[in-house]
């Protein structure tokens, strides 16, 4: 896999002819693209503007604003405070006694955060802290430890997630009132089963998550009760489906794991994968570009991971080099079977690409690189200082996807719909082209 920054000038952001003398965008050629949710609906207020638009959210939808603090402080004492599972018990204890070490003061923010769920404040005990680390970095991910928590935070977290579940719900149903097609990628956060936790059992010790959802299956319920009475076309398998431009290849989490899991000689013989090729081959000779819309990475590097190598080994990669070695197969196929990728959307992550990670985080296309031809956009989902945000994206006609903030987003669901009036409207959308350059750019 090769890539490089990418960014796309002014006329193939807006997908339009700068001397042309009238905007007119038919129905079918504006898509809104939604990154990660986490629970977070209340941001989600702007999308209710938009009328019969497409809108695809990528993945990772259920959540709780607290369970995204408890994730980015998990991850702070296990992976960003400078101890791993191999650091000695001396040295361990040693860090956590220093008051202004990383490492005790990761674990002092987590017990805090702990605390606050319980009501009950506790003084600083070294063995009981250096037994508390110690299970944390014994835990496969995030996921795993929460399922080991005690019952009554556990409780505390299913009902946030439920009551977020039930919100998103009523979203999708006004959306889909509007006139608007919904479709939902199903991320690691819902698993393959999908489904929000209804109890949450701890894991075996020796269970391996290899499909590294949130929580096991046995403890969920499918998500597409909350989802699918809305109208929602809910994507928990690989899918390919064509509009006026694209032919879209839709990728979920729990996929992506199994093309990593399967081998060559399984999936040659696969009907989803050989049906999936037919169609694209189809599609192309009708004109149709190929775009993957998909939840996790399809390159490590420009996220500072490391990427799968050619011994890829299931049982031993990590939980990104699974995903990213399922889609970097996909895209190997689609390759080899003369089918061009265009553009690959995707979110998952929640930080900025690493080469642009010292940037101004409003900066626009700092998400798009280009990977073998294709041009990837990522949507991050930010979790910053606790202040969490999703990031919308818009594609208009065949342009690539470009990056619309929160507070822009009003601004450009209200230009869409402008875009959309008829003839009366065009002196109003001319007196909006400014807007539109500013807010494309």
């Amino acid at each position: 896999m090769t890539e490089k920054l990418f960014t796309p000038t002014s006329a193939d952001t807006i997908g339009l002819d700068p001397k042309a003398e009238k905007l007119q965008i038919p129905k079918g050629q504006v898509r809104v693209f939604v990154s990660d949710v986490h629970g977070q609906i209340d941001q989600l207020s702007p999308l209710l503007k938009l009328h019969d638009t497409q809108i695809t959210f990528i993945g990772d939808i259920l959540g709780s604003a607290r369970l995204i603090q408890m994730q980015d402080l998990y991850y702070t004492l296990t992976k960003r405070s400078g101890i791993n599972p191999s650091t000695s018990l001396e040295t361990l204890k040693e860090e956590l006694s220093k008051t202004d070490s990383k490492v005790r003061t990761a674990y002092d923010n987590l017990q805090s955060a702990m605390q606050v769920l319980l009501d009950k404040p506790e003084e600083f005990n070294i063995e009981t802290a250096t037994d508390y680390v110690i299970d944390a970095l014994s835990r496969q991910n995030y996921g795993h430890w929460l399922s080991n928590l005690p019952e009554d935070i556990k409780v505390k977290f299913k009902d946030e997630v439920i009551y977020n579940a039930n919100k998103f719900g009523q979203l999708l149903t006004d959306l889909i009132a509007n006139g608007n097609n919904v479709k939902v990628i199903l991320g690691n956060w819902e698993g393959k089963e999908g489904g929000i936790p209804t109890e949450l059992k701890p894991d075996s010790d020796n269970e391996r998550l290899n499909s590294a959802v949130l929580l096991p299956a046995d403890v969920r319920i499918n998500i597409k009760n909350f989802l699918s009475p809305a109208g929602a076309d809910v994507i928990d398998d690989l899918k390919g489906e064509k509009d006026e431009n694209y032919f879209n290849i839709y990728l979920p989490y729990s996929e992506q794991v199994r093309l990593a899991r399967s081998s060559d000689e399984e999936l040659a013989k696969d009907e989803k994968i050989i049906n999936l090729l037919n169609k694209a081959k189809v599609a192309r000779e009708k004109g149709k570009k190929i775009q993957i819309i998909t939840h996790a990475e399809p390159d490590g590097k420009m996220h500072n991971q490391a990427n799968p190598d050619e011994n890829f080994d299931f049982n031993k990669a990590s939980e990104h080099q699974k995903v990213i070695y399922g889609t970097q197969y996909l895209i190997k196929l689609l390759t080899e079977s003369n089918l061009e990728i265009s553009q690959i959307i995707y979110g998952h992550l929640h930080f900025q690409l690493a080469k642009n990670k010292d940037e101004d985080t409003d900066i626009p296309n700092k998400g798009h690189y280009e990977l073998n031809g294709a041009v990837a956009s990522y949507l991050p989902f930010l979790n910053k200082d606790n202040n969490v945000q999703i990031h919308f994206g818009l594609q208009i006609g065949t342009s690539p996807m470009i990056y619309i903030d929160e507070k822009e987003a009003v601004l450009a669901a209200e230009v869409v719909q402008l875009l959309r009036e008829d003839e009366k409207k065009l002196a109003e959308v001319r007196e909006k082209i400014k807007v539109i350059k500013q807010l494309l750019h």
